[in-house]
């Protein structure tokens, strides 16, 4: 999975912050039917992408782009497990306009297009 690199002006947070900032997600997750059968990284990054705009990892952006091709390249053995599960929750739940093309993810980002 790829990771942001660390900002020096954000203070690292504790455990305790990190735990609470998982819950918020986490339940962000259950109130968009995010299926709990999902990996756990799965969830969290797909709440955090259609609550707060945040940018996902590679494998959940290609996913939203409608680029599944790439997903597969990025995909871990992990995440291999519920692609089609996770294409069909973007089709019949994920909001219309953060996903389908990368022009729809770019701004549903915030991203120059």
């Amino acid at each position: 999975m790829a990771t942001r690199p660390h900002d020096p002006s954000i203070p690292p947070e504790t455990t305790e912050q990190y735990m609470k900032r998982l819950e918020r997600l986490l339940e962000e997750a259950a109130r968009l039917c995010i299926p709990d059968t999902f990996p756990l990284h799965i969830q969290t990054s797909l709440a955090a992408y259609i609550r707060h705009r945040q940018r996902p990892d590679m494998f959940l952006l290609r996913a939203l782009e409608n680029d599944f091709y790439q997903a597969i390249g990025e995909a871990s053995e992990q995440e291999m497990t519920c692609l089609k599960d996770l294409a069909d929750w973007l089709y019949r739940r994920a909001p219309l306009t953060c996903r389908g093309s990368k022009e729809h993810v770019r701004t549903w980002l915030g991203e120059p297009s």
